[in-house]
């Protein structure tokens, strides 16, 4: 099974970095990308309820975290791939709560 929406993901990848040099404008690739997600989200039954906040592991999960990461990375975010790095993850976090970061400004 592949990532859904990877094409589209590196699409808004390649335009963000086109951006930087050029100031290339990626509101409709980043449309795209969403129209994607969402028709996923339909598709597979999830609701998605996000408000911005983020939960940053605790100190005793860092590695883990950063584990993930680099797995993530090395195999082009290919959750697959990483399932082992992701589930240690997810146990260490069962463990203690992370931080809830509020949204960015």
């Amino acid at each position: 099974m592949s990532t859904p929406c990877k094409a589209e993901s590196d699409k808004l990848r390649q335009c963000l970095h086109e951006k930087r040099s050029t100031g290339r404008k990626c509101d409709g690739v980043m449309k795209t990308l969403e129209d994607c997600r969402e028709k996923w989200r339909r598709s597979n039954d999830i609701e998605l309820k996000f408000d911005g906040r983020r939960i940053i592991p605790p100190k005793h999960c860092l590695i883990l975290n950063k584990n993930m990461q680099a797995c993530l990375k090395r195999t082009k975010v290919d959750e697959l791939l990483c399932r082992e790095e992701i589930n240690l993850l997810k146990q260490c976090m069962d463990t203690a709560p992370g931080v809830v970061v509020p949204p960015p400004k």
